[in-house]
């Protein structure tokens, strides 16, 4: 038997109903009884998607997908620019400050 998602949403909430906790053995044998009517109601219970829905689902998913990776690209981009421009700056710095460490180690060596 095959079951609109709204006709599960429906049965989903009779169901919760029977399920309620209840102290009293007369309730509970009610409830026991509730149950085994609508086991055979579980047993059977399937939603079933139809190939609309799974291509709506698709191309949804596509979207999804495709607006993250252009917001990842759009991000991404300046932060690598940004990311190689500080790499040439400190290894600009790096080499000056190579050139003034050996200046300054040729003027503290002792003369021979």
């Amino acid at each position: 038997m095959l079951v609109s998602p709204s006709a599960a949403i429906r049965n989903r909430g009779r169901i919760a109903s029977i399920l309620k906790p209840s102290r009293s053995p007369s309730k509970l044998k009610s409830k026991r009884a509730g149950l085994n009517d609508h086991r055979s109601e579980l047993r059977s219970f399937q939603m079933a998607l139809t190939n609309e829905d799974k291509e709506w689902i698709s191309m949804q998913l596509e979207r999804f997908e495709t607006k993250l990776l252009t917001a990842f690209h759009d991000w991404a981009s300046p932060v690598d620019m940004r990311a190689r421009s500080h790499s040439a700056a400190l290894r600009a710095l790096d080499i000056e400050v190579e050139s003034l460490a050996d200046r300054v180690t040729k003027l503290e060596k002792p003369p021979q």
